[in-house]
């Protein structure tokens, strides 16, 4: 479950990323084509339309910025593991003869040191 959180959250920041660059590209976009098609006298209406936009811009860079700076140095959560049991072990011991050992409940050898 933890490396799934992980690419989760790569795979966020990179939807961000790729949001932030269509962003810049169709401002990019959409500011040469308004010099290359309008009219010079139009010039000034078009310039108003994108420094409008710049503002919007700017506030998502910023919004993108803190969010990858907050999601970089947030603390890693610790992953919830279940309680060991201390009589048991995660493998089957066996005697010589083939039986295994502490397989009774009567039976009770504690594994771990103390």
């Amino acid at each position: 479950m933890f490396p799934y959180e992980f690419v989760k959250k790569i795979e966020h920041i990179y939807r961000m990323r790729l949001l932030y660059a269509l962003h810049l590209t169709l401002y990019g976009t959409l500011m040469v084509l308004g010099v290359l098609t309008v009219d010079p006298v139009s010039w000034q209406k078009a310039g108003l339309v994108m420094m409008l936009w710049l503002p919007l811009l700017l506030a998502h860079t910023t919004a993108q910025t803190v969010l990858e700076l907050r999601q970089r140095y947030a603390p890693n959560q610790p992953v919830p593991l279940p309680a060991f049991n201390r009589y048991t072990l995660p493998v089957i011991l066996y005697d010589e003869q083939g039986h295994p050992i502490g397989s009774t409940d009567d039976q009770r050898m504690n594994y771990l040191p103390r």
